[in-house]
């Protein structure tokens, strides 16, 4: 709900796959596609299960943030079941915009507790690397490592 109340209207929002980014979008009052990346602006759906041809062409020109799950059990950030969200998409969304959500409860169950990316860019995945803030509960974060 925070997440869904702090979009600043004047952004393009992408939202990763997954049951975290799905309750953002029910939020908003917008549909979501479970397994698939959709975007909005100004509170409006712009695109839905995107590929990364639309993700760029959609991005042409906007400011945009990134909102990501964490693909339970595994840790992956990137790389495992959002190949849309290629090298290029991330470096035109800038790596500073993502924002990454999941739940307390599937954080502490990650073994070993640390994020995983892989982009299949190494030199992405080495600037992905280091530690990140994960919003798990309104004005609540934690910081996980991310490792490549």
């Amino acid at each position: 709900r925070q997440i869904a109340a702090s979009m600043d209207p004047r952004r393009t929002y992408v939202l990763g796959p997954g049951t975290t980014t799905r309750r953002v979008m029910t939020h908003l009052g917008l549909p979501k596609t479970l397994l698939g990346v959709d975007a909005v602006h100004g509170g409006r759906l712009v695109g839905a299960d995107l590929g990364e041809r639309e993700l760029l062409e959609l991005l042409d020109g906007d400011d945009a943030t990134l909102v990501l799950g964490v693909v339970g059990g595994q840790g992956a950030l990137l790389g495992r079941g959002n190949q849309q969200l290629s090298p290029a998409v991330l470096r035109r969304i800038g790596l500073e915009n993502i924002e990454v959500i999941a739940g307390l409860g599937k954080l502490l169950a990650l073994d070993p507790p640390w994020l995983r990316v892989d982009t299949g860019d190494a030199e992405l995945d080495a600037a992905l690397a280091g530690y990140r803030r994960v919003h798990v509960a309104p004005g609540r974060t934690l910081v996980y490592k991310v490792v490549a």
